[in-house]
């Protein structure tokens, strides 16, 4: 547990030796090439994962090319043939160490001499943080491989955070470090070099992916795209929700997506008969699709064949966003306060001022599908101005807080503003409370969409949308529908199991129909209270002007 632990502060999670081998073949690293003649690189190396199969596809290579016999008795010419065919970088020096033993005891196997091995190892192994290699870029790769590092930004320190955003544009928001890792790779590919990359798939529609798809878009041709959400291709046990891309310089071609739901031989086998050769599989755990033309500028990357592009484009074309006019609905999210178990209480057990007492709703009060309230207040500890309350005038707050200064004081947010320390994440709009609005929790299969009448202040695990122009019921109804979720999982990042996230960035991209009389308005809010979801159906196909055949091909992908 404590080995898994360091891994995941690192970002670092070994890749199983059959994922390996598919990404090298896909990537076109076979020892059927004289591979000695090529160069490729591969950023965080660890303890070699990648590396020992490309040393052994690469030394199979230089035998099928050269005399066996004569190999390596002369020194000299072998490392000079095969010198600049390996660059590998790793910032972590212990596992620094445990790769150079793994390169030397593979490299050991051939029979090599060691004093040659021991040169090799030196050119080849480079112990250094690769986002500050090779910037600016000097030195190009044929081939870029290997599995980036997953570290949240916040885990850096400062001075990394500040470097790193000034050199790799790409970093945008709260991009993970894996962000740069693309696009260093990218920078640093020859005129007809590719890259291939095993990582986690957030970047291809969450927000913070939006300057690294530009980038990609703008100038690389996605070959390959494999979704492997459901499978375990690390060796530990972790949700990463990863995929395999290849990516090469230019924009023209097509693309090939996979969809694996296992990883048995059969399936790395039909998987590179498809994506090296377009082949046709008929399998349940395999969905593919072949894209003549790749996304636009930061479009997300919606990945689910061409019919449901079709669909969202027709809609897309036709309604405008839940937050235009004429529907002018806010979208957010609810207060993040960094401490919950110390914000979050019960007036029967903690002795607090009223007046900095607001009721909040959380996602496990909705559970049932209405609000079924927990009896927790969130404390307010600002003004209406948005500066914070005074402590002296607070007595039994200030007695409450200095109770838990110490851990409130950890909090980031406390320590970036030291004469701040209690105030939460977020800060707390009190009008907020009485706005009538719909909840909607963060991880669902569904849609849960529940009413407040405007009796509770929403809390971080829960979304919130208003009516804008709306009759809050109608608008609560039609959001229950397919349409709906077809946005969501259009666009969503997808979790194990068929989750989606309903998080603000997608709830932004629904559209909503226009021109909508009274009487379908009174019809969704009855259909809605009766629990008829097939009328709601019905009437939401006739609102967005779908045939029986696009609608039953909604329900069908959605479903």
């Amino acid at each position: 547990m404590i080995e898994l632990d360091q891994k995941k502060r690192s970002g670092s999670y070994y890749t199983k030796p059959e994922i390996v081998s598919l990404i090298l073949d896909i990537l076109g690293y076979t020892s059927e090439k004289p591979l000695f003649e090529y160069s490729l690189l591969e950023p965080a190396t660890g303890e070699g994962a990648f590396l020992v199969q490309v040393v052994e596809r690469l030394i199979e290579s230089y035998k099928r090319y050269h005399v066996v016999n004569t190999l390596f008795s002369n020194q000299d010419y072998s490392f000079h043939l095969l010198r600049n065919a390996i660059c590998s970088i790793e910032v972590d020096s212990l596992k620094y160490e445990k790769l150079r033993k793994n390169i030397f005891e593979t490299l050991n196997k051939y029979n090599i001499p060691q004093t040659l091995i021991t040169r090799l190892l030196d050119q080849w192994l480079i112990s250094t943080d690769f986002l500050r290699w090779n910037k600016p870029v000097v030195q190009t790769f044929d081939f870029v491989v290997g599995n980036p590092p997953y570290i949240r930004i916040e885990n850096l320190n400062n001075i990394d955070d500040k470097h790193y955003r000034r050199v790799y544009p790409t970093l945008y928001d709260r991009a993970d470090i894996y962000i740069a890792f693309i696009e260093h790779g990218l920078e640093m590919l020859s005129n007809k070099g590719v890259l291939s990359y095993i990582c986690t798939d957030r970047f291809t529609k969450n927000r913070y992916g939006k300057e690294i798809r530009r980038y990609i878009n703008g100038n690389y041709h996605v070959v390959h795209f494999v979704d492997i959400h459901n499978t375990q291709p690390f060796v530990d046990q972790v949700s990463a929700y990863p995929c395999i891309f290849t990516l090469q310089k230019g924009s023209e071609g097509i693309s090939r997506t996979l969809k694996l739901n296992a990883l048995s031989a059969k399936q790395l086998e039909n998987a590179r008969s498809y994506l090296l050769k377009g082949e046709e599989i008929v399998d349940q755990d395999f969905s593919s699709h072949t894209l003549k033309n790749w996304f636009i500028g930061s479009d997300p990357w919606v990945l689910n064949g061409e019919r449901a592009r079709e669909l969202l484009h027709k809609i897309e074309q036709s309604y405008p966003l839940i937050t235009e006019a004429p529907h002018n609905i806010h979208v957010g999210i609810g207060v993040a306060t960094g401490a919950n178990d110390i914000y979050l209480v019960k007036p029967n057990e903690v002795d607090l001022e009223s007046d900095i007492l607001l009721p909040i709703v959380t996602k496990d009060d909705i559970k049932t599908g209405q609000v079924d309230w927990s009896g927790k207040y969130v404390i307010n500890p600002y003004k209406n101005d948005g500066s914070l309350v005074d402590l002296e005038k607070y007595p039994k707050l200030m007695k409450y807080l200095n109770m838990h200064q110490e851990r409130l004081k950890a909090r980031s947010t406390a320590k970036n503003s030291p004469s701040k320390w209690y105030k939460t994440i977020d800060r707390i709009y009190p009008e907020r409370l009485s706005i009538p609005k719909l909840l909607i929790p963060d991880i669902k299969s569904k849609n849960l969409v529940v009413l407040d009448s405007g009796q509770y202040y929403p809390e971080h695990s829960l979304y919130y949308l208003t009516a804008g122009s709306w009759d809050i019921q109608a608008l609560q109804a039609l959001l229950s529908c397919s349409i709906v979720k077809f946005f969501i999982w259009s666009y969503a990042t997808k979790m194990r199991g068929d989750y989606l996230r309903y998080q603000a960035q997608y709830l932004k991209k629904i559209r909503l129909p226009t021109d909508i009389s009274i009487d379908e308005i009174d019809l969704l809010k009855m259909y809605y209270h009766s629990g008829n979801l097939e009328g709601i159906e019905k009437l939401a196909q006739k609102l967005y002007s779908l045939t029986d055949d696009e609608m039953n091909d909604i329900r069908d992908l959605v479903n």
